[in-house]
């Protein structure tokens, strides 16, 4: 039987907590700090790099450093006031405001007195030759040395440590840019709530893949199956779903409504009813013939054998079972544009009808099976996100790195945490493993749902369908960021321009000139804008006037900055007609389609003419699509700052009924859509169109109708139709490409004159010029039909000015990021939207690790990345230790509810690891290695280390448990141990020496694969002689 991982029960909020918060809040602090910034930043001021190494922070008592460090660091202050340590001369002496610190390199450093910023920064004196010149020191010098690898390669003589070596300790990238410092603050601020009691509810994790898996083996499965047809049998009632029969007993004095409303408490009170007890009691007998326990099962254990149970009974519970199921009904093509609850209305209807689930007793089935397989679709997201998109790749990251912090914690944390949580950048090269393999489990599956798998995938290598996935998703994701950082980028500023360029002549642009005659001062720059200089006959501006004009040097940078505007905005028009259901893409991908603009004008007279044309305002927020496909005209309606297309029936229904759109004419003698026609009464959101208000489901009826003119059309593509066309492969069509720049070309939100005008900067001299004022307002009010806003932000400071044009005019429109799932201001969340694309790459470097050996590492050690089926990756020995590394990492790192350890989660006594604890390493060793000859357990740690010897093909788990035991048993007989041994007893050392692994996250993967060269057992046995002096010092 597979042990349940017990992960229910958290550390208490202590030292860790209250040591991460305060360093988080000490890093902000250096980060808003003026004092902070010569010290903290390079000296480059146009950089971002950071400089941490003067920086310290406090130890808080009981934390994880703090218990490692404790021991080394009594010793080094004992150390200190020894009379030969004390009697040191000159600045060698410590005083009260001096301490000591010693590095795992043999350097001894002192840190000076108090200074303005010493509770920030130190500085320090290298004294290690005038401390190891003392014979008698020597001893205790050596001892603190080889202890300090298990405090980050430090020990201090008080509770303050360089930043850089607590960093180290708990195994994390030390950060290069003000923006990595941030990315830390936010991990160590970050507090996670307490997972659900039950977990995940399945309870077992496999051991190669990290997948969910029941609590018994596959071998077992039999056995719960007698079990529940026996029940059945024996009630004497006919065989039905076993959660019917389950749910049954505390449906008694409770409506329907309760389970359906409540199926986490619903579960707490099933397994707590006689008919579960009974059941699950009778599971594990079966189970466990030879028990003499007679002791009543725990409720986690009971929880487990009752899910076992109920998902057999639902076909449920093997990798193969799992995976159908996932790929059937959760990630299947049909699902691409569905949301969580369109998958799962389809599922309630699959187990109330096929399953024969009693409807009130479906929503807990759900919850059961949905937690241990796929917990993302318990999480209540934006309506708008569908699974096919980026932004559902994102939210599954953001949920699996939740659960592998701790299963079924993703059902505490809400949309918006999860996501939150996935934002945070890895912090390790551990944690950038475990990301990228999450990211590769929910890329592949991204690529299975758009249909842009390989043809003939199942019979490929891992690594090439990997890369082909990645591929499709990386371009995908790139082509997005682009478009995001080009139409958030305001347009360059001609006043910041002309400032460059007189700057780069030595001359201030501030200097004020004066003509003789009037008197009156402007400055330098004003009047180089403003083409004014030739009036003033003085040296400076005379050297200004070689520069080329400024409307030249602004025109030049705007020519390009605004063709990637433009393909940025075709972008985000392909994603939007994208997001059309499969019929409506097929419509405008294969059918006959015309593009109109939408203009406001007088109806035309008794001749069909339109008068006074000249009066006619275009909407420049939407543009109208048209589609004739078999004989069925559509109306589609773009909108493109929004991001979103829509059909509109309405308007669709008035096009059909009247026939007004097709017809031999003069100028459509090809039975082409009209070039211009005018429609009355047309069914059309105005102030979506005219003003870019958010859409709505509305239509503001115009009883004077508009005019629609033609600007675009493409021919009927009929005999290329397919009706398998997936939103990606819309995407990338020719079809969506050609329209969407087309559009771009033709209808912009900002066309090149609106560009122009905002980063114009007019100044004070050219304010007084009618005729540019007449037409700056003209181009401000028709792109922002609330220009107060505008004239508001920019007052003041003309420097500023075209900035917050910009702004306002991006804070005006909001976009519907389909890709992220939510709304939100254009410019904030186009921020946060790039940020969060960019996290979700899976780099290409990180993929050809999962097939290849890492440099120094043999393939036969290191073992590759292989599908099993088309379901779960499975990892090599040297990929499992990674990323269970990095899952140990963020489970310190994010508060109490993350502190877990996996080995002591495991309570079970009949699991691997616990029989593995009862064996000496020894015996162990001689089995996994398959050899005889092995005789003490320090041959054991040596065929770990030696990267030569292939490991066994057993869970890694079972090897860190191996590892861990034959460092303890070899530690425990060296010399430097027996005192200590003799002082607590050889159980109490050997959990001493346990508890020191842990903290310091001692793995066998260092030992074999770390960067540095690490002798755990030497480190080891430094600590306990410490202890022993310690404890000596105290008798």
């Amino acid at each position: 039987m597979n042990s349940p991982l017990n992960l229910f029960a958290s550390l208490p909020a202590s030292g860790n907590m209250k040591e991460r918060q305060t360093i988080a809040e000490t890093l902000k602090s250096i980060l808003d700090s003026q004092i902070g910034q010569p010290a903290f930043f390079s000296q480059n001021s146009t950089d971002n790099f950071v400089d941490i190494s003067q920086v310290i922070v406090e130890i808080v008592e009981d934390s994880h450093f703090e218990k490692n460090h404790r021991a080394a660091s009594t010793l080094l202050q004992r150390l200190i006031m020894q009379p030969a340590f004390a009697g040191l001369s000159g600045p060698f002496g410590p005083s009260d405001e001096e301490w000591i610190l010693v590095t795992d390199s043999g350097v001894i450093l002192q840190v000076p007195g108090t200074s303005p910023v010493s509770d920030v920064y130190i500085s320090h004196v290298d004294v290690t030759d005038v401390v190891t010149a003392i014979p008698t020191l020597n001893a205790d010098i050596e001892l603190l040395v080889k202890a300090a690898k298990l405090t980050g390669g430090i020990v201090s003589s008080i509770k303050h440590v360089p930043l850089v070596n607590w960093l180290r300790f708990h195994q994390l990238d030390v950060p290069k840019t003000a923006e990595h410092v941030e990315n830390l603050i936010t991990l160590l601020k970050l507090s996670l709530p307490e997972p659900p009691k039950h977990g995940n509810y399945w309870g077992g994790i496999s051991s190669e893949t990290n997948e969910t898996t029941l609590v018994i083996t596959e071998d077992q499965r039999h056995i719960i199956l007698h079990e529940t047809s026996k029940l059945f049998h024996d009630a004497g009632k006919p065989v039905e779903p076993l959660i019917n029969y389950l749910t049954d007993a505390i449906l008694g004095g409770r409506s329907a409504a309760f389970l359906q409303e409540e199926p986490s408490l619903s579960w707490e009170l099933l397994i707590e009813t006689p008919v579960a007890k009974t059941f699950a009691q009778s599971c594990f007998d079966a189970l466990h013939p030879q028990s003499v326990s007679t002791a009543p099962l725990p409720p986690e254990q009971r929880s487990g054998l009752l899910v076992a149970a109920i998902m057999l009974d639902f076909a449920l519970g093997t990798a193969d079972r799992n995976h159908s199921f996932c790929s059937s009904n959760l990630y299947a093509s049909h699902n691409v544009q569905a949301n969580t609850y369109d998958v799962r209305q389809h599922l309630t209807a699959h187990f109330s009808g096929f399953q024969r689930v009693n409807p009130a007793a479906v929503p807990l089935a759900l919850q059961l099976i949905l937690a241990g397989l796929a917990p993302e679709f318990l999480v209540q997201t934006p309506q708008a996100l569908q699974i096919g998109s980026p932004g559902w790749v994102m939210l599954r990251k953001s949920v699996l790195l939740a659960e592998s912090i701790a299963p079924g914690l993703s059902r505490a944390l809400s949309y918006e945490m999860l996501m939150e949580l996935g934002a945070i950048s890895p912090t390790s090269t551990e944690q950038r493993t475990l990301q990228g393999v999450i990211l590769v489990k929910c890329v592949l599956d991204w690529a299975m749902i758009n249909e842009l798998e390989l043809e003939g995938a199942d019979d490929l290598p891992t690594e090439q369908i990997v890369k082909h996935a990645t591929t499709q998703y990386n371009a995908f994701i790139d082509t997005m960021s682009e478009a995001l950082n080009s139409i958030t980028t305001p347009p360059v500023s001609r006043r910041a321009l002309a400032k460059s360029a007189i700057l780069e002549l030595g001359i201030n642009p501030a200097t004020k000139l004066a003509t003789a005659y009037s008197g009156i001062e402007n400055s330098l720059l004003d009047l180089y804008l403003a083409r004014q200089l030739t009036a003033y006959n003085h040296s400076v501006a005379t050297a200004v006037l070689d520069l080329g004009p400024a409307n030249e040097l602004y025109t030049s940078q705007l020519e390009k900055q605004y063709p990637p505007y433009k393909t940025g905005i075709a972008t985000i028009l392909r994603l939007a007609m994208s997001r059309l259901k499969v019929e409506d893409r097929v419509a405008i991908e294969y059918g006959q389609l015309a593009l109109y603009h939408v203009t406001q004008s007088t109806p035309p007279d008794n001749h069909g003419l339109i008068s006074g044309a000249e009066r006619n305002i275009r909407a420049p927020f939407g543009i109208l699509i048209v589609s004739r496909f078999n004989s069925e005209v559509r109306a589609y309606e773009l909108f493109p700052l929004q991001g979103q297309c829509r059909k509109n029936e309405a308007l669709t229904q008035q096009l059909n009924d009247n026939w007004i759109w097709l017809g031999k004419s003069p100028d459509d003698a090809d039975e082409g859509f009209k070039t211009r026609t005018y429609v009355y009464g047309a069914h059309i959101d105005y102030r979506t169109y005219y003003k870019g208000s958010e859409l709505t489901n509305d239509s503001v009826l115009n009883t004077e109708g508009v005019l629609l003119e033609r600007f675009g059309q493409f021919y009927d593509m009929r005999d290329s139709a397919t009706s398998l066309r997936s939103p990606m492969q819309s995407f990338n069509s020719g079809r969506f490409r050609d329209i969407s720049e087309l559009i771009a070309q033709h209808n912009p939100p900002m066309t090149y004159d609106h560009f122009y005008a905002m980063g114009y900067d007019k100044t004070d001299i050219e304010q007084s010029g009618e005729n540019f004022e007449k037409i700056f307002d003209t181009i401000l009010n028709i792109i922002i039909p609330f220009k107060e806003c505008i004239e508001g932000l920019a007052s003041g400071n003309p420097d500023r000015r075209s900035g917050a044009l910009f702004s306002c005019v991006m804070d005006a429109t909001t976009l519907l990021f389909s890709f992220v799932g939510a709304a939100g201001v254009f410019f904030k969340a186009a921020a946060s939207s790039s940020k969060l694309l960019n996290l979700g790459k899976v780099g290409g470097s990180f993929v050809l690790s999962l097939f290849n050996p890492l440099d120094g590492i043999p393939q036969l050690a290191y073992g590759g990345a292989k599908l099993i089926g088309k379901g779960a990756l499975r990892l090599g020995h040297f990929g499992q230790s990674a990323t269970r590394l990095g899952i140990f990492q963020l489970r310190r790192l994010t508060g109490a509810a993350g502190a877990y350890d996996l080995v002591k989660a495991v309570q079970n006594s009949g699991s691997a690891i616990e029989i593995a604890k009862t064996v000496s390493a020894v015996n162990q060793g001689r089995a996994l290695f398959n050899d005889a000859t092995i005789s003490t357990a320090r041959q054991v740690v040596n065929l770990f280390i030696d990267t030569t010897t292939k490991l066994p093909n057993v869970p890694d788990k079972i090897l860190e448990e191996l590892y861990s035991t034959a460092v303890i048993e070899t530690t425990i007989e060296l010399d430097g141990a027996k005192d200590l041994n003799v002082l607590i007893g050889k159980e109490g050392l050997s959990e001493l020496l346990r508890t020191y692994m842990s903290n310091s996250r001692m793995s066998y993967a260092d030992a074999r694969y770390g960067k540095e060269s690490t002798d755990h057992i030497q480190s080891l046995e430094a600590l306990v002689v410490i202890e022993a002096q310690n404890a000596a010092s105290r008798i």
